[in-house]
């Protein structure tokens, strides 16, 4: 499981989910497994806002 980004509350206002949330679905959907192109689509497909999924994908990172 992944640490939690230092810009934690950040992400969880603009994205409405706990970074709980995410890490439950990043390791539902693989993500460490993804290419980065790949896991930030999926998490793009989840959360419309290309913003935060491209922060929700690089803090998991």
């Amino acid at each position: 499981m992944a640490a939690k980004p230092t810009n934690i509350k950040a992400l969880e206002t603009g994205t409405g989910q706990c970074w709980e949330f995410w890490q439950k679905f990043l390791e539902s959907i693989h993500a460490k497994d993804l290419p980065h192109d790949e896991f930030a689509r999926k998490v793009n497909a989840h959360d419309a806002n290309v913003w935060w999924s491209q922060d929700v994908t690089v803090a998991y990172e």
